[in-house]
């Protein structure tokens, strides 16, 4: 064995000419190389898996050819039985974590979005009123100010955002667009 790298070693073994022929024209055929066909092996050996994998090969085999889909799927499967659940621990505490910090308080709140005010404020709107408030808004917020509001990346999509000291534009524009009156 010589050293190949960080954590490799380059194995060399004897093996019959026209065994080794058959294998990587097997491992070819199945679009993949004999490197990824043995490290496989040798896992499934240092993990004791080797009956697990002969089963799910002896009925792949039993049925005359192979299903890769249905042996992909066992494989993922099995992946997501062993690790999803921590993840999905990991990942729920994270979001509650998350939503504790971002609550809106409107004190603390620099500027708003579209959506995140209406949520706000209890309306519920559909992309298409999307669209016309922020046409609204922003014709109110250019005669007031002369310009446009700023735009801000907010999960990958460029958004107008108001400053918190023209919510009241906002408002009306959410208010005017969903047709609902705002009580006095």
């Amino acid at each position: 064995m010589s050293n190949t790298g960080r954590n490799k070693r380059l194995a060399s073994f004897n093996c019959d000419v026209e065994l080794w022929e058959k294998f990587t024209r097997q491992c070819r055929d199945n679009s993949t190389t004999a490197t990824a066909v043995l490290i496989d092996f040798i896992s499934h050996y240092v993990d004791n898996s080797l009956d697990e994998l002969a089963m799910s090969l002896e009925k792949i085999t039993a049925q005359g050819k192979i299903d890769w889909e249905q042996l992909i799927k066992q494989q993922v499967d099995k992946y997501l039985e062993q690790r999803l659940p921590s993840y999905l621990d990991k990942y729920i505490a994270e979001l509650q974590q998350t939503g504790k910090e971002h609550q809106i308080n409107p004190q603390n709140q620099e500027y708003w979005l579209v959506k995140e005010r209406a949520k706000y404020l209890g309306i519920e709107i559909t992309d298409n009123q999307l669209i016309h408030i922020e046409l609204y808004a922003n014709d109110a917020f250019k005669q007031r100010h002369g310009t446009l509001p700023k735009k801000k990346l907010f999960r990958n999509i460029e958004s107008f955002t108001y400053p918190q000291s023209d919510v009241d534009i906002l408002d009306a524009a959410i208010l005017k667009i969903t047709g609902i009156e705002r009580e006095n």
